[in-house]
């Protein structure tokens, strides 16, 4: 299951991303909503995720800033910038830094959903066979303890 981060200073924001999206149909959720960028940093430094959907302009630790110093962490994170500022400028700033996406507010809930569907299927194909059998062993763990299926082995990967 993908993990993902949601950090923008507007609590509606962060909500309606959290509550507008199908997480559990990308086979993913949300295990971090922060309101400033310190405070995502802080949770990145000992916890890790896959994707973060973070706003550019919030006190304490900018957009940006957050996503520079996440790629430092771990360079292979996928992070969308979304702001309701229309300014060229950050989308060029977001490019630079390896961005998977720039999103102006308002947003689109079903243009990110596809998005973020377009993300993991990208982010899985970037896996090697090995981290790939990994994958799936953690996908059938899952199901193996949230239901009374049973399966023995990947042998098909």
């Amino acid at each position: 299951m993908y993990k993902i981060m949601i950090i923008d200073d507007n609590h509606i924001s962060v909500d309606g991303i959290c509550h507008n999206i199908d997480w559990s149909d990308l086979n993913a959720e949300v295990v971090c909503k922060a309101y400033d960028g310190q405070q995502a940093l802080n949770y990145l430094q000992n916890n890790p995720v896959d994707l973060i959907i973070s706003d550019i302009e919030m006190p304490q630790l900018d957009g940006l800033s957050l996503a520079e110093n996440a790629l430092k962490l771990n360079s292979s994170i996928k992070i969308i910038l979304i702001s309701a500022f229309d300014k060229f400028e950050y989308a060029k700033q977001a490019i630079r830094l390896g961005a998977f996406d720039y999103i102006e507010k308002p947003l689109d809930y079903a243009y990110l959903e596809e998005l973020l569907n377009t993300d993991f299927r990208t982010m899985y194909y970037n896996l090697t066979q090995e981290n790939r059998r990994a994958f799936w062993h953690s996908i059938i763990r899952e199901i193996h303890l949230n239901t009374d299926h049973t399966v023995d082995s990947v042998d098909f990967l």
